[in-house]
């Protein structure tokens, strides 16, 4: 299906119109309500168990500034599967999705083995101990930075269906202008937490300090593209790659540098 992942799975009619099935002239179902009833149809003669192929963790992932709303929409996803006779789960993508944090891939793990479980707490659970008992400092700071860029947005979700480009928005111009001002909050938040006697938590906030660089220098980028200066956002983006190059090699396990910037070339 053509599904977007700036929101999750949802089945909305369950008695869709079903587009009749014509051997070897397969087609490819643009909408979920179709391919599930499909599902349905076939799963009455296959009793066993069934996989899903997703795509999470490919470009998907970068499209969420503070990777919150991303494992929101990873909870929902593995547990609509679950409810819809799906027993598992198979991910395409890279293998370093820890950039700002491992949340995202945390909770996909966490879930696929305990659909019991809220979001909230493997949340906590992540976060704690990530960034110790000032977590949810940190938490907040991700999710509204994650709200400034908007992850439809940078999805090309919110373009989708319209005669505009992916990232024309001048009406988005003033959220993306605030993301300095998010960082800058951010940056007293690092600073004030840069050493821990844990060495996960300092590697995690020192992570954030290079995400906070990253994030500046992609709205600076954004600001350009909403308004269709694309010479100037070419300009800075090439400087953008240039400057975050020469921290690939300190946080190469958790962000990968060429999957990020072969998106946004």
């Amino acid at each position: 299906s053509s599904r977007k992942y700036s929101e999750a799975l949802k089945i909305t009619d369950r008695n869709p119109k079903v587009t009749p099935y014509v051997r070897n002239k397969n087609t490819e179902f643009k909408e979920i309500n179709e391919l599930f009833a499909h599902f349905r149809d076939w799963t009455k003669d296959w009793r066993g168990a069934n996989l899903a192929f997703e795509y999470h963790f490919w470009r998907h992932q970068n499209y969420d500034l503070g990777g919150i709303e991303l494992a929101r929409i990873i909870y929902d996803d593995v547990k609509f599967y679950e409810e819809n006779n799906i027993h598992g789960i198979i991910e395409d993508g890279s293998q370093r999705c820890f950039f700002p944090t491992g949340l995202a891939f945390y909770t996909y793990a966490r879930t696929l083995y305990d659909v019991n479980l809220s979001a909230e707490e493997i949340a906590e659970e992540y976060f704690s101990a990530a960034f110790g008992e000032d977590w949810r400092e940190f938490y907040n700071y991700l999710e509204k930075l994650g709200r400034a860029f908007g992850h439809d947005y940078l999805s090309g979700d919110r373009n989708r269906g319209t005669e505009r480009s992916e990232f024309y928005a001048p009406e988005h111009l003033p959220s993306l202008k605030t993301v300095r001002d998010i960082t800058k909050e951010g940056r007293a938040l690092i600073e004030s937490h840069y050493n821990s006697d844990i060495r996960v938590r300092t590697a995690s906030v020192r992570m954030l300090e290079f995400h906070a660089l990253y994030s500046e220098m992609l709205a600076d980028v954004l600001v350009e593209k909403a308004v269709g200066n694309d010479e100037k956002a070419i300009e800075l983006v090439e400087k953008m790659e240039a400057e975050a190059g020469k921290y690939e090699l300190q946080f190469e396990r958790w962000y990968d540098q060429y999957m990020h910037f072969y998106l946004l070339n």
